[in-house]
């Protein structure tokens, strides 16, 4: 069968993927990266980088480069069928990375590879080495077998449970709606808000207006309603998606909050720390939990009285005591009163056109390079644009796409409107770089992330 996940040529074929071809695509790579990997580690030639490090670079690149259109397409078409495919294939993906990053023979001719390189050698490649036998020891290498297979296990349950955390917060958001019949009560927002409700309310079937608990709708309605009712009801609407509190509870992520937790406190104690928060740090700048925390008091400390002044400003425009869902109208208002400044009104002389073009204009500047749109290059909605990116000389490095709108179905912001509204996709780089190499992808998948 002719699949275009791995038949893929220099962009996904959005057009042709379907979710019955993820599976046998997953399988059929892995299986082959398997066998790549056993002719690498054969032999009794001392490994080295270029022998080593860059084949493995390879294989990973063919295995994210079917997988990253899928991760993608699950979190942005809304598509049942598309998350039960992605569902199936991260475990074959999750046993796959657990199964590399604790494989021992990998790790010596890892060590083999950094005693062969000496002082005079490149420093990414210095670093990549140094990283992947960190990440080797992070992945339960040096564990026996029993707790080897422990580790396996818990990465299985901890990328289903996240999996399953997600997709519950979607569904929650997916599923709120409010009915309004009047349009007072949607006074201060914007006329495209507004549309918008009421072309949803017209596919519904229902008279009036229909609000969301997309990124954008929440946004407007939390800066621009005048009803103090609306912004509250939106703000918990917001907060209690996918909990307890929320208005169905078979998508209540309480258990697998729990579950996640529990598990990433095991597989940080199998591995050699005391909790998560250490085995976290393994690979970040703060060398310790107490670091971090002495960090985050000492900002409170030094933002807490400037944000006092700031809310006490705000209470006495507002005449009252602000509760969450007024500090964003109110600053709106004190904005207003204030700078004479409206995000509203100057929402009207940066439509998205523009503000990309202002954006791309910037970016050709600073980085001497060329942000053409391109036409009739594959995409998954209608509103995706690719663009390619040309050095000074006009020669091609590669490639994004941009998915600004909100749609159903479509993963939303939990703080940033372009987030998720804005989706890039790189495509087409001339070389692979030292630094962005598999061991760190395959950190990824086998648990930097859980």
């Amino acid at each position: 069968m002719n699949n275009p996940l791995i038949d893929a040529g220099e962009l996904p074929r959005f057009a042709d993927i379907a979710p019955e071809h993820v599976v046998p695509a997953i399988r059929e790579l892995i299986a082959a990266n398997r066998q790549k990997l056993e002719s690498l580690l054969e032999g009794d030639a001392e490994p080295t980088f270029d022998s080593l490090v860059a084949p493995l670079e390879i294989m990973d690149q063919a295995l994210s480069k079917a997988w990253s259109p899928v991760s993608h397409l699950q979190g942005v078409l809304g598509s049942e069928d598309w998350r039960e495919a992605y569902n199936d294939a991260l475990p074959l993906l999750t046993e796959y990375g657990t199964e590399l990053a604790q494989d021992a023979r990998l790790q010596r001719a890892f060590a083999a590879v950094g005693d062969s390189l000496g002082s005079e050698a490149d420093a990414a490649r210095r670093s990549l080495v140094r990283q992947a036998l960190r990440d080797f020891h992070l992945a339960g290498v040096d564990l026996p077998d029993a707790d080897k297979a422990r580790f396996k296990d818990i990465m299985q349950e901890l990328a289903t449970t996240q999996a399953a955390f997600e997709h519950n917060v979607q569904d929650a958001s997916d599923a709120w709606s409010l009915h309004l019949e009047d349009e007072d009560a949607l006074a201060g927002l914007a006329a495209h808000t507004i549309e918008r409700a009421a072309v949803e309310a017209e596919e519904r079937g229902l008279e009036g207006y229909v609000l969301t608990l997309d990124f954008p709708t929440y946004h407007d309605v939390m800066m621009h309603a005048e009803d103090r009712g609306l912004r509250e009801t939106l703000y918990r609407a917001w907060l209690t998606r996918a909990s307890d509190q929320g208005e169905n509870p078979d998508w209540d992520n309480s258990a697998n909050i729990a579950k996640i937790l529990a598990l990433r406190y095991e597989a940080a104690r199998l591995v050699g720390f005391d909790n998560y928060a250490e085995y976290s740090l393994a690979t970040k700048m703060a060398g310790s939990p107490a670091e971090v925390l002495d960090f985050l008091n000492e900002l409170a400390d030094r933002s807490r009285p400037a944000g006092a002044r700031e809310v006490a400003a705000l209470e006495e425009l507002a005449g009252m005591r602000l509760e969450a869902w007024d500090v964003s109208f109110w600053l709106e208002k004190f904005k207003q009163a204030r700078y004479s400044i409206s995000n509203e009104e100057l929402r009207q002389y940066f439509p998205a056109e523009r503000v990309v073009a202002g954006l791309f204009g910037l970016a050709e500047r600073l980085y001497d390079i060329r942000l053409t749109a391109e036409e009739g290059k594959p995409v998954w909605h209608p509103d995706v644009r690719y663009y390619r990116v040309d050095d000074a000389d006009g020669g091609e490095i590669g490639g994004f796409y941009t998915d600004l709108h909100a749609r159903s179905g479509k993963r939303t912001a939990p703080g940033s409107p372009t987030t998720r509204a804005a989706c890039a996709w790189k495509t087409r780089l001339r070389s692979p770089s030292a630094t962005s190499s598999a061991t760190s992808r395959r950190r990824a998948t086998v648990g930097r992330r859980f």
